[in-house]
Parts: structure tokens; C-alpha cells; sequence
């Protein structure tokens, strides 16, 4: 795999511990970067490497290939918490974006890098949401149901029309086509955090005007339906803080209320922040404290 395959115009590369910054980090930020991690006597990593080498044949100059022999590379094999072999690493902006384990077939690949790789597709969503804004709203559906149909596997497109009916108050359809998407498409950061924001803008629809249930709520924490109705809204206003508050006051009050909606909405918001949000520790101790 040493061997630089210029039919391909050198979009296959052997990363070094010298070279992996160049190579992978600093060219992630241009485009993908699919790192290969093999070893030469591991027999699955020779089985992929031809399915790999196709895939940047078909995708030519869309994305990189790296590959890191495991067995000459140990420290950045160690960095990156490699077990088995063959690993695939997909880097985008100077991070992992993706990983995959063992033997992978084409159209798995395929799916992946689609995510990622700049397309045709990402034309048509682009030119859509632009339709959507100026407000020739059934011109743009027709356009990306049309790419859907012809790109079943580009999860952005059915992402972005369920985007669009959540922003015409069209919840309920938008969260029929989320939850009728494949798992692999569910267990998308993206398509996790869409369903998770319609799920509380239906939660709190009934909410025309909040300035007349703020107050209600604060001089009557017990009405745990209305308490409710004023979280979800403040979580369709980005006011986490106010919105964590009233769920953690409905799960102090009644862990029986919806099924111990208090907790799980607490979790569905923490779902949403950032991984080092002061937030997230801070919530998960208080569920904690409360569950003893």
C-alpha cells in the first residue's frame, strides 16, 4: 500500500508520524480525509483496501485517502485509540467525524462519504431553502423530494425537509418523517437534535403568547401542566437555564407526571448542548441526587 497510485492523481497517501498533520488534519479542513488504519497481517485491511481504492476512483478529487500501517505507526495509532484493525477514520475540519470498525462494503462507504462530500445534492438544498425563503414553499418540497427519491441514502435531504416543515408549524408530518427514517439515519447527531427540537416545539404549541403564562407559572409551580407548556417554549427560545429549571421542579414535584416527564425532558435538553456545557454535569448529579 506504499505505492503511490497516480492513476488516481495521488489522491492516496501513506501518513507518518512526520506527515499526519499535513496530510490528515490541515487537508480535512479543505475536504474529507478517510484515514485507513491496517496492518499488514491483518487479512480484512488487504480485502478493503481494493473497495477503497475504487471509491476514489469513483469520487475523484472529492476526498483523500490516508492510509497508517499500525504496525510502523504505533504512536498514532495510540492517539487515536486503534484496538482492532482494519479502522476507518473520516476527518472533516481537523477532527473525526466518523469511524467504523472491521470490513466495510461499498455501499456502507458509500453512505458515509456522502455526508460529507461536496454533491450535487448539496445544490439542490441549497437552491431549495433559498425557493423556501422567498416563499415558493411547493417549488422547493418538489425539488428535494425529487432529490430524495434519486438519493436515498443523503440523509440532508429529507433532514432539510423535515427543517422546513417544522418551520411552517407542521410538526407532527415533520416528526412522521423523522421517525420513518432508517435507524442508520436516526442515530445521526443531526437528525437526533432536529427531533429532539420538534419534539418540544410540539410539546409547547399550544403556547400562543407566554407573556400571560409566565407569570401564572411563577406564582403556581404546582400546575405542572402549564409548568410543562412554559419549558417546552423556553426550549423553542434557546433559554435552556429556564427551561431545565421548570422540567427539574416537575420532577421533584411528581416523577409519576407523564411518565416522569420532568427527567426525561431534562435529558432530551442536555441531548442538545455541547459535550463540555457546565450544564450537562450539573443535571446529570441532580438526576442522580433525586434517583436515590
Amino acid at each position: 500500500m506504499s505505492e503511490q497510485n497516480f492513476e488516481v492523481n495521488n489522491f492516496i497517501f501513506d501518513a507518518s508520524a512526520s506527515n499526519f498533520e499535513q496530510l490528515v488534519l490541515k487537508n480535512s479542513v479543505l475536504g474529507p480525509v478517510l484515514v485507513h488504519f491496517w496492518s499488514p497481517k491483518a487479512g480484512p485491511s488487504f480485502r478493503l483496501y481494493p473497495v477503497l481504492e475504487k471509491l476514489i476512483k469513483t469520487y475523484t478529487g472529492s476526498f483523500l485517502l490516508v492510509n497508517i500501517d499500525v504496525e510502523e505507526h504505533k504512536s498514532i495509532s495510540r492517539d487515536y485509540s486503534i484496538t482492532s484493525v482494519p479502522t476507518i477514520k473520516l476527518f472533516a475540519q481537523g477532527k473525526v467525524v466518523e469511524t467504523l470498525f472491521g470490513y466495510q462494503n461499498e455501499q456502507d462507504l458509500r453512505f458515509m462519504l456522502d455526508q460529507y462530500v461536496a454533491s450535487e445534492n448539496d445544490i439542490i438544498i441549497h437552491q431549495s431553502l433559498q425557493l423556501f425563503e422567498q416563499g415558493e414553499i411547493e417549488k422547493a418540497y418538489q425539488q428535494l423530494g425529487q432529490a430524495a427519491l434519486s438519493s436515498p441514502q443523503y440523509y440532508k435531504l429529507p433532514l432539510t425537509i423535515a427543517s422546513m416543515m417544522r418551520s411552517e408549524g407542521r410538526l407532527s408530518e415533520a416528526l412522521s418523517l423523522l421517525t420513518a427514517l432508517p435507524e442508520i439515519v436516526r442515530d445521526k447527531p443531526a437528525c437526533k437534535r432536529l427531533l429532539l427540537e420538534c419534539e418540544f416545539a410540539d410539546m409547547a404549541s399550544p403556547v400562543m403568547d407566554a407573556k400571560d403564562l409566565i407569570p401564572f407559572v411563577r406564582e403556581n409551580m404546582q400546575e405542572l401542566p402549564a409548568v410543562k407548556l412554559l419549558a417546552a417554549w423556553h426550549v423553542t427560545q434557546k433559554d435552556f437555564k429556564s427551561a431545565l429549571e421548570l422540567f427539574q421542579n416537575i420532577m421533584q414535584r411528581d416523577r409519576n407526571f407523564e411518565d416522569d416527564l420532568g427527567r426525561r425532558c431534562i435529558v432530551k435538553i442536555l441531548a442538545l448542548l455541547d459535550d463540555n456545557h457546565p450544564f450537562i454535569k450539573r443535571y446529570r448529579d441532580i438526576i442522580r441526587k433525586l434517583n436515590n
